[in-house]
């Protein structure tokens, strides 16, 4: 087996340890910045991890964050480490930051495995059958929910109107807008 790791070249990697040019499905090219590529293909989901951001796609796909999950599988669902909450439509809603949804055979073998976001709507839940290409759960990527389990009304403390926080109107729109 070639790997970058065990490469015997003299100076840099050998293009048959290296492997494939990804972006153009060829042998990688005499000179490419392979160090490069592979730091940036670490560094960006590094940084969407560190940033709770999960966007998918290059250039070409650019604003096109990810919204749902859907099955790769058909099997039975199984969830794992999952606290929910019922939403205004009856639908579940994650709690957990380390849940998980698992797709089994009728041999309980898994089939896909999806970690599933803190605030995601489910679509379907514990023992429920799923078909491929079915929306396991839908999410709003720009927006990061505040979810209790407890129904009642927020109260701030130590706001002052006019000192640390403002109401303002647009005149073109109907709605308010408070900024601090």
């Amino acid at each position: 087996m070639r790997s970058v790791l065990v490469c015997e070249s003299s100076v840099g990697v050998c293009g048959t340890c290296y492997g494939r040019d990804l972006a153009r499905g060829t042998t990688v090219n005499i000179g490419e910045a392979v160090g490069v590529i592979a730091a940036q293909s670490i560094g960006e989901p590094g940084t969407q991890l560190t940033m709770r951001t999960f966007h998918v796609g290059g250039a070409a796909q650019r604003g096109a964050e990810a919204n749902n999950i859907e099955s790769t599988a058909a099997g039975t669902v199984k969830l794992q480490d999952v606290s929910l909450v019922r939403g205004a439509d009856g639908k579940p809603i994650v709690m957990s930051r380390s849940a998980e949804l698992t797709i089994v055979n009728e041999q309980d073998a898994e089939r896909a495995r999806y970690r599933l976001p803190y605030g995601g709507k489910l679509f379907f839940e514990d023992g429920d059958t799923v078909n491929p290409g079915d929306v396991l759960i839908e999410w709003d990527p720009y927006t990061i929910p505040i979810i209790t389990e407890l129904e009642g009304i927020a109260n701030y403390v130590d706001l002052t109107d006019g000192v640390s926080v403002r109401k303002s109107q647009r005149s073109n729109r109907n709605y308010q807008q408070r900024s601090d």
